[in-house]
């Protein structure tokens, strides 16, 4: 056991010291000392945790900004060799830069062509799946997530609140657009159920709630100018929930949707698949008792599936059912049926 330890560790270790490998990367250093002089506080002019913790932040944002940058260009250069190593190329250099939680970062890339008349090749942007003037996945995902919380102009606000770093409204929003036609867009077949066990059982829940959204008219002249401000008509939608977990599980999984019926069935059964749903699960269905909601737990889940009206809808609608009985006896015989309900009896 020594001996295969000794050898991991030799492997591990890097072939030359840490200093040594910073002489190589003089700002990665730079920005190493300044995160060791906060720490180190020699001037004694941070004295508040929040002010440290602000000035560590900002150091790791720059440090990592350096970092990125360094990587960016041994990449480039990587895969520029490789590339310069074919016959008959011509090559000419462009700057390619994108957004990222760490700010901008901005690379010369070598551009090739085959011949004259011949495919561009970009190395560079094609291994490392970047788009000049775009965002990173990192930041998109950060993007929407302010964007689902906020309107497009606070978006920005909170990146640089966030991360320390601008990107323009009019960056963010198509951004946010995008990924939510994507979720939207997603198709029927993506939510069966896996061919595999999955967990013994499974409770889910449908409900809904009705969200304020504001709609705009479009000019029926395309080239007529509109203030959209004018023609906005703010209304009401349902917004339905699923919600799935197994027993005793503190951390459901979520799914939304204001479409119709068969997309709250699918958004439901994506959601079951994301909590362990299998060929083999048992899945408990508890709702208000809308007969579309059993009929779309019924086609997803076939005879996985067990429709239930939750407790404090039955009793809503067996008071609707006592007040055809007169004067005091109404209130005993809904007591009545609260406790057969309880002890899992048929109520009469």
């Amino acid at each position: 056991m020594t001996e295969r330890w000794s050898e991991m560790e030799g492997r591990l270790k890097p072939s030359r010291g840490l200093e040594e490998r910073f002489r190589d990367h003089p700002e990665l250093q730079a920005k190493m000392e300044s995160l060791l002089a906060v720490v180190e506080n020699a001037a004694g002019d941070v004295e508040k945790a929040a002010e440290a913790e602000r000035r560590v932040t900002e150091e790791l944002r720059q440090l990592g900004n350096e970092a990125l940058h360094g990587w960016a260009r041994r990449q480039a250069q990587r895969k520029e060799e490789e590339v310069a190593q074919q016959p008959g190329v011509q090559r000419k250099e462009k700057n390619v830069y994108w957004q990222t939680r760490y700010g901008q970062i901005e690379v010369a890339e070598q551009v090739f062509r085959q011949g004259t008349r011949g495919p561009e090749i970009r190395p560079f942007t094609r291994s490392a799946e970047v788009v000049c003037r775009g965002c990173s996945e990192p930041l998109q995902r950060a993007i929407v997530d302010f964007g689902a919380d906020a309107p497009a102009a606070r978006i920005p606000q909170k990146l640089k609140e966030h991360y320390g770093i601008e990107v323009s409204a009019s960056t963010c929003w198509p951004i946010v657009l995008r990924h939510a036609a994507t979720i939207d867009e997603r198709p029927k077949a993506a939510a069966k159920i896996p061919a595999r066990d999955g967990v013994e059982q499974l409770i889910g829940e449908i409900d809904g709630s009705m969200i304020p959204v504001v709609e705009t008219a479009e000019s029926d002249d395309q080239s007529a100018k509109v203030d959209r401000r004018k023609t906005r008509r703010v209304g009401w939608r349902e917004a339905r929930l699923s919600l799935v977990h197994a027993p005793g599980s503190v951390t459901p999984v979520f799914g939304a949707t204001v479409g119709p019926p068969d997309q709250v069935g699918e958004t439901l059964l994506r959601t079951a698949v994301q909590a362990g749903l299998g060929r083999k699960t048992k899945v408990h269905a508890v709702s208000d008792g809308a007969a579309w909601i059993a009929d779309q737990v019924s086609e997803q889940f076939g005879l996985q599936g067990h429709f239930l009206v939750d407790f404090y809808h039955v009793c809503d609608y067996l008071t609707a059912a006592g007040d055809t009985i007169a004067g005091t006896a109404a209130r005993a015989w809904l007591e009545t049926q609260k406790d057969r309900l309880k002890q899992n009896r048929r109520n009469r």
